[in-house]
């Protein structure tokens, strides 16, 4: 008898272990994880346009190009959170438009319901254009060598070039003759030698052209 009991007893022993370890698994389920908490846009862009992200400021930086209207642009965006909105409206990747005239604040939602928010800010840049791209005198006109950014114009024997008013049009945002500003068909120069425009784009980078006036 004392045989079988010593036999047994460890038997009960495991078996019990066994119920204990097979109540606990089931008690378990899926082991009770939280629900996740990330909650970052980990990739931006503005029509193919990619934005700069700084994730330890939360804010993200996009350059469109010169003349982009931003009233009304569809980001395409990933996150690792569970939805993303901005004010109230909730965002789809490349559908949902915003109005970029100002900074906007997207917030992001983890599983959790913990959040965080992004602030993208878009600039457009300015026009890098500086041409002239037609000039004439007293109704002549020029020919212009954009490579060598030069002008010949070939005046009627006899003209009086040192008060000539030239008429031109251009894609920059002033022309100037040394200091002074050019107003196509009223700013009169002496053409006796040859005149130098200066024509500054938008973004403040510039152009030189160099006219000369040959008289027949």
């Amino acid at each position: 008898m004392k045989t079988f009991e010593s036999f047994t007893k460890p038997l009960r022993w495991l078996m019990a272990l066994l119920v204990v370890a097979v109540v606990t698994g089931c008690s378990g389920g899926d082991g009770g994880s939280a629900p996740s908490s990330a909650k970052a846009l980990t990739a931006y862009s503005l029509a193919g346009v990619t934005g700069t992200i700084n994730e330890t400021a939360k804010t993200i930086a996009v350059t469109m190009p010169s003349g982009t209207n931003v009233t009304a642009l569809a980001a395409t965006f990933t996150t690792s959170g569970a939805t993303v909105k901005v004010s109230t409206v909730a965002q789809t990747s490349g559908t949902t438009a915003n109005n970029f005239t100002n900074p906007v604040v997207y917030t992001v939602t983890a599983a959790d319901s913990s959040t965080a928010t992004y602030t993208v800010t878009v600039t457009v840049a300015l026009n890098s254009a500086k041409a002239l791209t037609a000039y004439s005198l007293a109704g002549v006109t020029g020919t212009i060598n954009e490579t060598a950014k030069t002008i010949a114009v070939t005046m009627p024997s006899g003209t009086n070039v040192t008060a000539l008013a030239a008429t031109f049009t251009t894609s920059g945002a002033t022309v100037k003759v040394s200091t002074v500003a050019q107003t196509s068909g009223t700013t009169a120069n002496n053409f006796t030698n040859p005149v130098v425009y200066t024509v500054t784009a938008a973004d403040s980078s510039t152009a030189t052209y160099t006219v000369t006036v040959t008289v027949a």
